[in-house]
């Protein structure tokens, strides 16, 4: 009795610990086009279609992209608006 006891408690423990592993987030350093376009508040096929532009550099595994963050924000920058005063310079 005190073995099944151990063993049911052993199982429980896998399990749990196994499905905390398969939800563990992707590292922070990727972003996937979901989470680009809300921080964007555009819609994902528009980020998507940045991606098959080039203009956002992006990994495709399977039918998703991952972007990296450091791309990610490379991209946001080369957006900025310049002032007039700036242009002149």
């Amino acid at each position: 009795m005190v073995f099944e006891t151990n063993l049911t408690e052993l199982w429980v423990w896998f399990i749990i610990a196994q499905s905390k592993l398969w939800r563990m987030p992707l590292s922070t350093d990727w972003l996937t086009a979901n989470e680009v376009a809300e921080d964007l508040r555009v819609h994902v096929s528009t980020v998507r279609e940045w991606i098959r532009q080039k203009k956002l550099k992006a990994a495709k595994f399977g039918r998703d992209y991952r972007i990296k963050r450091k791309d990610y924000e490379e991209f946001v920058e080369k957006h900025y608006n310049v002032d007039d005063d700036e242009q002149k310079q």
